[in-house]
């Protein structure tokens, strides 16, 4: 290629940039926007799913957790106290990475029970764990990385994305209440999170900024949808939220042929990797099998296949066992007792009085 041809070619190739970038500044001028449909993840509700596009929900999105809490929220529970959601995505106190002299570090992963949902800070078993280990000459952290709606399958990457660089001493596991199985109609939370890996990376991840940043990508897409995009995706999602509906009402069988977000034995796998990698850090773990109400097991049998998956992995891997399902079942042998432990009409959220069963029992464990 001559030098007059490639003068040209680099002309023509800055004045198609120039013309891209003028262009750029001239949609923005004029506030034109088409945004991408959001893609739900239709693996809560259709409010907490809208709260990941929001600057300010309680939750963000994340491709390997799939959502997490958004650092600084605003945490609905805690609102009398002003409490908002750490800058590290956790629930508590700020704390400096590197610990006291001499404290003790413990670390709690789970779902909502972990998180406290439905009860302010103090009340969560995670603040109440932190007052019981405290002792004079020793000082103790709890960090509560446990989010709503988590299953084992997020757990394992928050363990590794959030929680494994504070190096705990005790690592405290809570899963398998509720969320792992639950239908997942189309793709598992396997298969969800690779999707989102794949997504927010290479090529396929460069796109994805650019179709949802730059206005020029806007304007081409409209061009080429005609605008009708947001209305087909509002028409499929209404369909599979029906679709939802449905599967839930099977999910909680054991004889359920669907796909599950975490089928019990992938669950079983899950958390065995969960406690290989949180004792190769050099933790001490704490198995969980989470207490609920007696009806929402009898709704959903296969939730008690979960809590025997914790309570023989827990035998067989020589870890700490609180068995909450039946603490609380001795501390509430009669209706209000349970009331007096579970959230108004809530079969699977503690009130401050379950939380503290919890954190004695945890305390017990730690510190026999």
């Amino acid at each position: 290629m001559g030098v007059a041809r490639i003068r040209k070619l680099v002309l023509a190739l800055v004045s198609a940039g120039l013309a891209l970038c003028l262009l750029e500044l001239g949609l923005r001028a004029g506030s034109f926007a088409y945004p991408p449909v959001r893609e739900p993840i239709i693996l809560w509700d259709p409010a907490a799913d809208a709260q990941l596009s929001e600057t300010g929900g309680l939750h963000q999105a994340s491709a390997r957790q799939l959502w997490e809490p958004r650092p600084l929220a605003a945490v609905p529970w805690g609102s009398a106290q002003g409490e908002r959601i750490a800058e590290d995505s956790r629930r508590g106190p700020a704390r400096e990475l590197d610990r006291a002299a001499g404290a003790l570090r413990v670390v709690t992963l789970g779902d909502s029970t972990t998180f406290g949902m439905g009860v302010p800070w103090d009340d969560c078993y995670s603040a109440q764990l932190e007052a019981l280990l405290a002792r004079p000459n020793r000082p103790a952290e709890v960090l509560d990385f446990g989010v709503i709606g988590f299953t084992v399958r997020q757990g394992l990457e928050r363990w590794r994305e959030r929680a494994a660089r504070w190096r705990p001493d005790v690592v405290v596991l809570a899963f398998g209440a509720f969320n792992d199985h639950v239908a997942a109609l189309d793709r598992t939370d396997d298969q969800r999170i690779a999707d989102g890996v794949a997504a927010a990376t290479g090529l396929r991840g460069c796109m994805r900024t650019l179709r949802a940043s730059s206005r020029v990508f806007h304007l081409a897409a409209r061009l080429v949808d005609g605008g009708g995009a947001s209305a087909e995706r509002e028409r499929t999602w209404q369909q599979v939220l029906e679709q939802r509906k449905q599967l839930d009402k099977k999910a909680g069988g054991t004889l359920f042929q669907g796909l599950r977000r975490v089928d019990p034995a992938r669950f079983s796998e899950l958390l065995l990797t969960l406690v290989a990698e949180a004792r190769a850090s050099g933790a001490r773990v704490v198995l969980v099998s989470v207490a609920r109400r007696t009806d929402a097991e009898r709704l959903h049998p296969v939730l008690m296949e979960y809590s025997r998956t914790v309570e023989r992995i827990a035998a067989e891997e020589g870890a700490a066992l609180v068995d909450a399902r039946a603490l609380f079942r001795a501390a509430g042998v009669t209706d209000a007792g349970v009331d007096a432990l579970f959230l108004p009409g809530d079969p699977l959220h503690p009130t401050r009085a379950g939380h503290a069963i919890l954190a004695r029992a945890l305390a017990g464990a730690i510190e026999p």
